[in-house]
């Protein structure tokens, strides 16, 4: 492990896997919470929740396909700033009457555009180390960090609402995101 630890583009990158995942598990916590705290109930925070949870699942199988063909450091920054602008929008729309349709096709769109920094940085382990133990060691790192990331998340958001500024927590997360996608642009 410390061999890796002297590979400054790959320490940049495992810190970028981490600070990726922090959205993924803080935006779902983020929404319902604010989604409760600005209607009074769950319906529109569920609404929310989902809208996030497909513009996800639509945004890992687009950008993965979309990192065949673009570089991660022309796709992710782009996708991270998307992103932002749509975390921005559900921060600010609420989440009732004709605004709620709004206000979860942000959050649809947030979903989608989190930078793929993951999946980015485990294809490019491929072509900067050999096969053996360092790369093994490295793909181990990348998922315990990952993990980590996914932890961290909820627990930022909740300090964010113990704060009362759990409307922020979702621009938060985004520019988390757009953090991590210029870590791996900058040194992939």
């Amino acid at each position: 492990m410390l061999t890796l630890l002297r590979r400054p583009d790959l320490v940049w990158r495992l810190l970028a896997v981490l600070l990726s995942a922090v959205p993924i598990g803080m935006l779902p916590l983020a929404l319902v919470v604010d989604g409760i705290d600005r209607t009074g109930g769950p319906g529109a925070a569920g609404v929310l929740a989902a809208a996030l949870a497909l513009g996800s699942a639509a945004g890992v199988l687009g950008q993965g396909a979309l990192l065949i063909r673009v570089r991660a450091s022309r796709l992710l920054p782009v996708s991270g700033g998307i992103g932002l602008l749509g975390a921005a929008l559900v921060a600010v729309v609420p989440p009732t009457g004709a605004g709620l349709a709004l206000s979860a096709g942000a959050a649809a769109v947030t979903g989608a555009t989190i930078p793929a920094v993951t999946t980015a940085v485990r294809g490019r382990l491929v072509a900067v180390l050999p096969e053996g133990r360092d790369r093994v060691r490295a793909y181990a790192a990348l998922n315990v960090l990952f993990q980590a990331g996914l932890a961290l998340g909820p627990v930022l958001a909740a300090a964010l609402a113990a704060a009362g500024a759990v409307r922020a927590a979702a621009p938060v997360a985004a520019a988390l995101g757009l953090l991590a996608a210029g870590v791996v642009a900058r040194v992939d």
